[in-house]
């Protein structure tokens, strides 16, 4: 059992359950993209925002979900790089 602090419950439990580490980080980044998008949302109509989020900019919310788009994309890209080199050359 993982014990620390540093991760929410639903990732130690993916962890645990022996969910691959790109697999764990894709699912986070699309649950992130998606608090970012309601938080897009809610900042341009003057609404509450989600939880420990501060910043009510439209500029802030759209570079955090550019960044996070960006990091998703180079996710999937590491991850069928993986599957082509095992598949060449083996599953070391």
């Amino acid at each position: 059992m993982i014990t620390t602090d540093e991760l929410p419950p639903h990732l130690i439990k993916a962890v645990e359950a022996g969910v691959g580490g790109l697999d764990v980080l894709q699912g986070e980044l699309k649950n992130l993209m998606y608090e970012t998008e309601k938080n897009l949302e809610a900042a341009r109509n003057n609404e509450p925002l989600l939880e420990n989020e501060y910043d009510e900019s439209d500029e802030y919310h759209l570079g955090y979900l550019d960044a996070l788009t960006s990091i998703y994309i180079l996710n999937y890209k590491i991850q069928f790089a993986i599957e082509d080199w095992e598949k060449t050359h083996g599953n070391n």
